[in-house]
């Protein structure tokens, strides 16, 4: 081989050698960014204070299988359900109570085991509860109750956020 390269072809394939196995060069692995969705909810969605919410949400990652994520859930800045592990097809779920206010901001923030991280958020906007409301119609008279061992009841009842069914009387 030398003589078909002719008296320089033995440098030559040595610098080209010296030049492609450099310890300078690097391979690089390129990690990709998880992604989240929230499913449960969307922006603008009503909520009632007080309220036990049920949150759903799924995670990817190009290079990592959902059991190697780790999932973390905050409402209005605070961690609702921390550090937990997506099902297999990536689904994961948080309760949170509706507190009081106008709004709720709840994120769902997924990371992979090599630090990258991507998320989700929504805002809620957040109905405030009434008390449903009864009122005694008759009788009017307490003293009356007392003497008569069989009377009627007449009320009415309003409830601003359901509709009205009815309610036992015992």
């Amino acid at each position: 081989m030398r003589d078909a390269l002719g008296p320089m072809g033995s440098s030559l394939l040595w610098f080209a050698l010296l030049v492609g196995c450099s310890s300078d060069s690097k391979l690089n692995v390129n990690n990709s960014i998880p992604a989240a969705v929230i499913l449960s909810h969307a922006s603008g969605d009503g909520v009632r204070e007080g309220e036990v919410l049920t949150l759903v949400g799924s995670v990817t990652d190009a290079n990592h299988a959902a059991e190697d994520l780790t999932a973390t859930w905050s409402a209005d800045g605070v961690t609702a359900c921390e550090g937990s592990t997506p099902e297999g097809d990536g689904t994961t779920i948080c309760e949170v109570t509706v507190p009081a206010g106008d709004e709720l901001s709840v994120q769902l923030e997924v990371r992979d085991p090599k630090g990258a991280s991507g998320s989700a958020s929504v805002d809620l906007v957040i109905t405030e509860t009434v008390a449903p409301f009864v009122d005694l119609l008759a009788p009017t008279d307490v003293t009356l109750l007392l003497l008569i061992s069989a009377y009627s009841v007449a009320t009415t009842a309003t409830d601003v956020e359901d509709d009205f069914v009815g309610f036992p009387f015992f």
